[in-house]
């Protein structure tokens, strides 16, 4: 890429439980300029949505239920 093109956003999937707290994180994560590729709720949905398109970052809640 030259300098006068502008790189990919980065792209991160976001695993929490609670649906409040995931959408929260979600909207802050695209006001700074990310790309949230999906929200799930489970360690089972991120795996799946992780190999189906490839985030560059996951940002996971350690206390599922």
């Amino acid at each position: 890429m030259t300098k006068l093109q502008e790189m990919p956003p980065i792209r991160i999937l976001v695993v929490e439980d609670n649906s409040i707290v995931a959408e929260d994180i979600a909207l802050s994560l695209k006001e700074l300029g990310y790309e949230v590729v999906d929200k799930v709720k489970t360690g089972e949905d991120a795996i799946q949505v992780a190999q189906a398109s490839h985030p560059d970052l996951i940002l996971m809640d350690i206390n599922l239920s």
